[in-house]
């Protein structure tokens, strides 16, 4: 448990979009949305991506877990707790070995996804 007290490495992107959410006026349009419903959106954003990419099937799976979880996050939280809790996902799942640069990339798409959806 000492990686959730240890600074996570994020790119700059990454740092861009987390401050963005804490700043952010209005929900994003997960909130509040039925987790069913959600998860399969996010993952018909991720899936492709990652099938795409070539990763074999476990691993593939271990990042839809990921997927999964951040979609629990978007649902459930907004603005400063929203950031912080998908920090402490990210966190977690780098533990479980995930490639920390693929999972910023994830985090990215599906919040730039949601932004769109929101504002639109």
């Amino acid at each position: 448990m000492d990686v959730l007290t240890q600074p996570l490495d994020l790119n700059h992107e990454t740092v861009a979009v987390l401050e963005e959410i804490r700043n952010a006026a209005e929900p994003y349009s997960a909130y509040g949305e039925e987790p069913a419903k959600l998860e399969a959106e996010f993952r018909a954003i991720v899936e492709p991506l990652l099938v795409g990419a070539g990763l074999d099937r476990l691993t593939v799976m271990q990042y839809l877990w990921y997927v999964r979880e951040l979609s629990r996050v978007f649902r459930t939280r907004t603005g400063r707790d929203l950031a912080f809790q998908a920090e402490l996902v990210m966190r977690k799942w780098l533990t479980f070995g995930l490639e920390p640069n693929t999972m910023q990339f994830i985090f990215r798409e599906i919040h730039l996804r949601l932004k769109a959806k929101t504002v639109a």
